[in-house]
This record gives structure tokens, C-alpha cells and sequence, in this order.
């Protein structure tokens, strides 16, 4: 009983091999988890263009509402500008262009949309 005690108190720490083992083991999990985390981030960056897109498309359809004309020709969200044209009689479509593409919406069909399906 007293080696065994004695080899207790004498090995301290970690062997080279342990600590590999555990550096590879985290490699690997970083490894998956940045793909994943970098599709989700383009997914919520999407979205984020949608609801935008429908923000501006239902302010324009108010102004049309209000005066059947447009006041203006562009709306601002998360600091990009959503461009709006209207066609009389009843013809409003927007689009922004983003550093991941051209986003388009027309209040039935979302354009660009590669990550996510919009409206669904």
C-alpha cells in the first residue's frame, strides 16, 4: 500500500499523449462547428433582407394607399437603401443589393433567396 501511495504522490500533471489527445478531440469540434455557425449566419442575414424587404414593400403600398403615387423611391433599413418602383395601377416591387447579392419582392415572389425560402 505504501508504493502504491508513493507512485500516487509522485505522478503530478498531464502526460504529453493526455494533452494531444484533448488538443485533437477540440480541433475536431471547432473543425464541424465553424461551417455550421457560418451557414447559420447567412441564413439569419437572409432573413433579416426578407423581413426587411417586406417592410418596405408594405410601406410603399401605403403610400400608394394614401396618394396613388409613391413620395419617394427609397426606403432605409439596417442602413441599406430598398428601392421601390410602382407601376399604375397596382404594380409595387422592391429590391436592395447587398454584399451577398440582389434581393427583389413584389408581394407575392421573393427574389435572390438562395439560403432560405422566404414566406413559407
Amino acid at each position: 500500500m505504501k508504493r502504491f501511495m508513493k507512485r500516487m504522490n509522485e505522478k503530478k500533471g498531464f502526460t504529453l499523449a493526455e494533452l494531444l489527445i484533448v488538443v485533437a478531440i477540440i480541433a475536431v469540434l471547432v473543425a464541424v462547428a465553424i461551417p455550421v455557425f457560418t451557414a447559420q449566419l447567412a441564413k439569419a442575414r437572409e432573413s433579416t433582407v426578407a423581413a426587411n424587404l417586406r417592410s418596405a414593400y408594405a410601406s410603399a403600398t401605403v403610400d400608394v394607399l394614401d396618394d396613388n403615387d409613391l413620395d419617394t423611391n427609397s426606403y432605409t433599413y439596417g442602413g441599406a437603401a430598398y428601392g421601390v418602383t410602382y407601376t399604375a395601377p397596382d404594380t409595387i416591387s422592391v429590391s436592395v443589393t447587398t454584399s451577398d447579392g440582389t434581393y427583389g419582392y413584389d408581394g407575392n415572389t421573393y427574389t435572390g433567396f438562395t439560403k432560405i425560402t422566404p414566406g413559407s
